[in-house]
């Protein structure tokens, strides 16, 4: 492991990284100010697993670009380019990046407002964290194949996404852990995750600073969705009719920090009634009578961070005898 982090003086250069670093399989570059990098650079650094250039604004992407190249003898893994700045990449950048094993990619605390990707056969976590993408990426490479085709996880948190399309999220089949938050996205629509076909986990925190989310019917449809983080103010409409949780029949997982649903209590059976995984639940603001009741696997309740005053414990409980563990922090 080397690291050449700031500590007075600052690199402004990358030449050849000579033989004896060639056994290196970790190296920080961050907060430097290196403008030019040697095309060739890590060529011989054949055991090179993670890589950070973190916060060098005065290197753009084509030189970074080109550089990436020689990684192609190393069996690098990751990469960590975040806060440089950049404003837009080219297909090239992931193009060389197409190595067997690499997984990782960060290019958070960017400007990035429009990406064209190409082809990384083997990535699995990717982060856009904190950028200025209205839209979700295009992911699809053509109809029936994406760009990432292994992709596991991605966080586009802290991003201006207002809308998601229908079609936001083709292409990502393998998608297990999808981060959203931090996004002023006014409707969840249709289907909207439907295409996500191993997806596990959904993230939609701190939406309370962008007014309100409406979600539609089925807009939570999903028959492998398993946890579901919310914060915001959310409008789930239809309850009656068409209820968002009445196609995600295996949530075992549903939390609320901070977060106001709209309708009246009595609703509330309804709108939670068909989840009968659940094992977890947090956020409530209010204890809804015979509320707990529906669901008989339910093991963990969180009440971190609200503002329930009081509850009639035998009417929120009932007899329950299954939940092990009451946070009310």
């Amino acid at each position: 492991m080397v690291s050449c982090l700031n500590n007075g003086k600052k690199l402004n250069y990358i030449p050849l990284m000579p033989i004896r670093t060639m056994n290196l399989y970790y190296k920080d570059l961050s907060n430097n100010s290196i403008i030019t990098i040697s095309q060739n650079a890590f060529s011989k650094l054949t055991y090179l697993r993670h890589l950070q250039i973190n916060n060098n604004n005065e290197l753009n992407s084509t030189v970074a670009t080109n550089a990436f190249s020689s990684l192609s003898t190393t069996h690098i893994e990751s990469l960590h380019v975040d806060n440089m700045g950049w404003n837009q990449i080219t297909p090239d950048f992931f193009e060389n990046l197409d190595f067997p094993g690499f997984e990782y990619i960060s290019l958070s605390k960017n400007n990035l407002k429009n990406v064209e990707f190409s082809t990384i056969s083997s990535l699995r976590k990717f982060s856009l964290i904190n950028n200025i993408f209205s839209a979700v990426p295009n992911f699809c490479k053509d109809k029936n194949n994406g760009f990432f085709p292994k992709l596991e996880e991605l966080y586009i948190r802290d991003n201006i996404i207002h809308s998601a399309r229908k079609d936001a999220f083709m292409c990502l089949e393998n998608l297990k852990h999808l981060d959203i938050s931090s996004n002023p996205i006014r409707i969840i629509k249709y289907g909207l995750f439907l295409p996500l076909k191993s997806l596990g986990t959904l993230v939609m925190r701190n939406f309370d600073r962008f007014y309100r989310t409406d979600i539609e019917p089925r807009g939570l449809m999903s028959n492998t969705l398993k946890e579901i983080q919310f914060s915001g103010t959310f409008v789930v409409k239809d309850i009656e009719t068409d209820n968002v949780f009445d196609f995600s029949p295996n949530i075992q997982i549903l939390e609320f920090y901070d977060t106001y649903m709209s309708g009246d209590l009595k609703n509330y059976k309804r709108l939670f009634s068909p989840l009968k995984r659940l094992g977890k639940t947090g956020g409530l603001s209010e204890m809804p009578t015979e509320f707990f009741t529906m669901f008989p696997k339910l093991k963990k309740i969180d009440l971190l961070g609200n503002k329930i005053s009081s509850w009639n414990g035998r009417a929120v409980f009932g007899n329950m005898t299954t939940i092990g563990t009451l946070n009310l922090s």
